[in-house]
């Protein structure tokens, strides 16, 4: 029989949200308080059970099993009415259909979907056999006719954003999941097609929680309920218990996490002035990465046919309109775009009728037939993409020997906050044995099947992620730029985005704050690099009087770390030792420096230590054991115990001196430095005080120091620059990954005025001679406006002061007791990052690189805990997004921890 739930679920109980995003099921990790620290493991679970329980979260894909998100342009304008028709069209091709409704305020559109679902009354209470391919749902319900978000606080009954995505989730996967006979048995359906209906308009607001308190979530003063009014109170935004405070979003922010996996139709306005709010929605869709697969009006009579402006819109211009996934949109316009007749005026008629009518019945049967045959295609694409893409795609740091099939390609199908949507391959379930006489149903139903899985972005794409993958803010500010300005020449001109950015990075809360001067902009980490080494060397020799005919006749190195990675251009190839990432890459590579083997901190077996290179004599009486992270990084009070910080002064400058004097044309005329963490060279947290030694030597000897923060800047280790911990400016830094939030490729080397007066003269040829194409690009300068801004409102807007304890979000008990698991050697974390070496089984190695073959089963069980990461020799890596959640943070601790207990 039909089945029409309502669900009331109040979240006022409920634990907080982590992230959300796609396949979002993670359950609250459970905090018992130790000695006042958190402890969180939970028991170890095998690889098949770690498995299965992914499984449990993943949403099977098939090409017979289609579902469609339905959009309304505005209220009022008949989503439930095309709804009810591609439900009546569905069931007349066979299909099962599962219409949901996940929020319903004031109506009741499910038994609107059950009086006009089915062709005659009689059919639909008398003929099980259609009967039972129909169910009707409504999830989350408020009898206040308003918007939900209003209608939850007049009642009390909040909705989480975790909450309600969970129960929509929970409803596809078993859709998604199940077998394709019915369930008594009664007869086989080759077809499912599943219909979500949001309310009101594609930017109406979803429902409200006291819950909803991430950065996204609009809170603030409404119109006071009776309630409140009574008591007085007002709606004070910081007050999570009063309920004008609850937090929400727009719909098409809500439904985010199913980009991909439901084509949307919308349901565009039919009346006078229709036109423009129908486009305003279907941009509003396409700016969030919707595919918008069709777009139907139910036509007034008061003005012409609104859906003839859109198909010209649509078709008639030589650019074309493009989803997310950059597939062209509406091209078919005589499927894709439908124009229903007006409906009755007399509310009270009934529509039999009207759905009965021949061009109305039509419509709805060819619509149908459209969106499913554009889903197969869909789906087809989706099968072959990684084959595809392994002919013709050349991949970094990738040896395609080892990708000689499909099944070693990751195909990541959307991306949503901290989390990817991840589509494998499997073999078709035993249980779907198609009808043969359909040759059509034969093929799509024997294709394997692929499954939709959520998995953190434990890699933070490539360590870019920094306000969450789509995020419609952001999405937003860029459009807005783009359609402003495209790209512009940059040489002697100005425009506001890139002004803006400037000072933003030289201000107060910027990286550059009391110590640079000028910002120059460049288009990766690698090339800011490139240009800082310029910068720098050409100071050195003003600083010292070298003019260029002496500096000819002299070869200028550089100081830097043993580890180090500063890029891919030749130049700062040339600044690193011999590696896997320059050794052999080009016949030009030559080490042009004094590599320095830096001490490096992390938990072994339970103890905070500095991990000494071989060889190096530590004196005695040296701290070299702390007791927490804070400590080690409080390089003042460190430096008032001289013992360690003068041993290190002098391994330098003996390093220095013997580097220099070897050869006699020979001098070191930069320090380039990696500052506390050391990203492709190893994860390596390097000791602060040796970095402050380093620097304070290469200052008295008047060398520039340059800072590499392209991965440790910007909030990565829990500081907005590594100068807050060294507490000693550099002469230049460059800043790119998290500079744009995680969005666009763009990079800035900010230098001091001495550095800049440097490059000022009488001919052009004593000028700064370096740029590219798309220096400052304007969209990647509001890019990055709009992430500084929202890192200072959700971090905490201040100045950068000299002295300043770096954020953490890994729970530092957490990663001690890491350290004490037999596998492990070593285990750290400060900011985004959580490290943990494994140990290699030879006791001098091999290590690095060399050893990723003990990291890879690791990573293979990281994702079949829905954790996306990476290995990086034998290290295992956890990266956050600045705006993780220390929950979340915990909760993928406690993962790792299981994971490294089973294998």
């Amino acid at each position: 029989m039909l089945q029409n739930k309502h669900v009331w679920r109040s979240s006022l109980s409920s634990s907080p949200a982590h992230t959300i995003a796609a396949g979002l099921f993670h359950s609250n990790t459970d905090a018992i308080k130790q000695n006042g620290c958190r402890r969180h493991f939970s028991s170890s679970s095998g690889q098949e059970q770690r498995q299965n329980e992914q499984k449990q979260k993943s949403i099977q894909v098939r090409s017979n099993r289609r579902t469609n998100l339905i959009f309304g342009a505005n209220t009022d304008v008949g989503k439930t009415i095309v709804s009810a028709g591609l439900t009546r069209a569905s069931l007349a091709h066979n299909h099962a259909v599962h219409y949901i409704k996940p929020l319903q305020s004031g109506g009741s559109d499910d038994r609107f979907i059950q009086r006009h679902a089915f062709p005659t009354r009689d059919q639909q209470s008398n003929d099980p056999a259609v009967d039972h391919k129909l169910t009707s749902k409504v999830l989350f319900s408020w009898k206040t006719p308003a918007s939900p978000h209003f209608a939850c606080r007049v009642e009390g009954q909040p909705c989480s954003d975790q909450e309600f995505m969970k129960a929509l989730q929970q409803e596809l996967i078993q859709i998604s999941n199940s077998g394709n006979e019915t369930d008594d048995g009664m007869a086989e359906t080759r077809y499912v097609t599943t219909y979500i209906e949001t309310a009101g308009g594609v930017l109406s607001p979803a429902a409200a929680s006291p819950l909803n308190q991430s950065p996204r979530h609009a809170r603030g003063k409404i119109a006071a309920s009776d309630e409140s009014e009574k008591s007085g109170s007002s709606a004070d935004v910081d007050d999570d218990n009063n309920k004008l405070s609850w937090g929400w979003q727009p719909q098409a922010d809500l439904y985010q996490p199913l980009l991909g996996q439901c084509p949307v139709v919308l349901v565009g306005d039919g009346r006078l002035g229709g036109i423009s709010a129908t486009l305003s929605a279907l941009e509003s869709l396409l700016l969030r990465g919707y595919d918008v697969a069709a777009v139907v009006f139910v036509e007034t009579s008061e003005n012409g046919p609104n859906a003839g402006a859109l198909a010209e819109y649509a078709a008639g211009r030589k650019f074309k309109l493009r989803g997310g996934s950059g597939q062209p949109l509406l091209s078919l316009t005589q499927h894709s775009i439908v124009s229903l007749p007006p409906i009755p005026k007399d509310p009270n008629e009934p529509l039999h009728d009207w759905y009965a009518s021949d061009r109305v019945s039509n419509s709805f049967a060819k619509l149908d037939q459209y969106l499913q045959r554009t889903w197969e295609g869909q789906v087809s694409d989706l099968h072959s993409l990684r084959g595809a893409g392994r002919k013709v795609i050349w991949w970094p740091f990738t040896q395609h020997a080892n990708i000689q099939t499909d099944d070693k390609v990751t195909h990541i199908d959307s991306a949503n906050g901290d989390y990817y949507n991840i589509l494998t391959s499997t073999s078709a379930s035993a249980t779907q044995t198609p009808d043969t006489s359909d040759t059509d149903t034969t093929k799509a139903l024997q294709q394997p099947v692929l499954e939709r899985s959520s998995m953190f972005d434990a890699c933070a794409s490539w360590w870019t992620q920094g306000i969450g993958h789509g995020d419609p803010s952001m999405a937003l500010s860029t459009a807005a730029a783009a359609g402003r300005y495209g790209h512009v020449i940059f040489p002697d001109v100005v425009h506001e985005p890139a002004v803006a950015l400037s000072q933003k990075l030289l201000g107060p809360t910027g990286p550059g704050y009391q110590w640079a001067d000028r910002v120059f902009f460049t288009d990766n980490g690698s090339t800011g690099v490139e240009v800082a080494v310029k910068m720098a060397m050409k100071t050195y020799q003003k600083r010292v009087g070298m003019s260029a005919e002496d500096a000819d006749q002299l070869h200028l190195d550089c100081v830097a770390q043993v580890g180090s990675y500063h890029g891919d251009t030749l130049g700062v190839m040339n600044m690193s030792e011999p590696s896997i990432f320059n050794q052999g890459q080009h016949p030009w590579y030559e080490p042009r420096g004094l590599f320095l083997d830096p001490p490096t901190l992390g938990f072994k077996d339970g103890q905070l230590s500095i991990s000494f290179p071989q060889g190096t004599e530590v004196p005695v009486e040296a701290i070299t054991e702390f007791d927490s992270i804070d400590q080690v990084m409080d390089v003042p009070n460190r430096m008032i115990k001289r013992k360690l910080i003068a041993s290190y002064r002098q391994y330098i400058d003996l390093q220095w001196l013997y580097y220099e004097h070897k050869e006699r044309d020979t001098k070191l005329s930069c320090v380039v430095i990696e500052p506390i963490f050391m990203g492709a060279g190893g994860m390596k947290f390097v000791d602060p005080l040796w970095q402050r030694a380093l620097m304070d030597i290469a200052k008295e000897k008047n060398v520039p120091i340059v800072f590499d923060e392209v991965a440790a800047g910007l909030h990565r280790v829990g500081v907005t620059s590594c100068r807050e911990i060294l507490e000693s400016n550099p002469d230049i830094a460059c800043y790119a990954k998290l500079l744009t939030g995680g969005l666009l490729p763009l990079s800035v080397t900010l230098a001091s005025n001495e550095v800049f007066e440097t490059f000022l003269g009488d001919e052009k040829g004593q000028a700064l001679l370096h740029g590219h194409s798309y220096t400052a690009n304007p969209v990647g300068c509001v890019a990055a406006l709009h992430a500084l801004d929202v890192y200072d409102s959700v971090l905490g807007k201040k100045p950068r002061t000299v002295t300043t304890r770096p954020r953490k979000l890994f729970d530092e008990n957490q990663v001690r007791e890491l350290s004490l698991l037999p596998i492990v050697d070593r285990s750290f974390a400060l900011g985004t990052v959580l490290t943990v070496t494994i140990k290699t089984g030879e006791e001098s190695g091999p290590s690095g690189y060399g050893a990723s073959s003990r990291t890879v089963p690791l990573v293979r069980a990281l994702r079949d805990c829905g954790i996306y990461a990476r290995p990086l020799g034998n290290v295992i890596y956890i990266m956050a997004s600045p705006l993780t959640s220390t929950e979340e943070c915990v909760r993928l601790t406690d993962k790792l921890h299981q994971v490294l207990v089973t294998i």
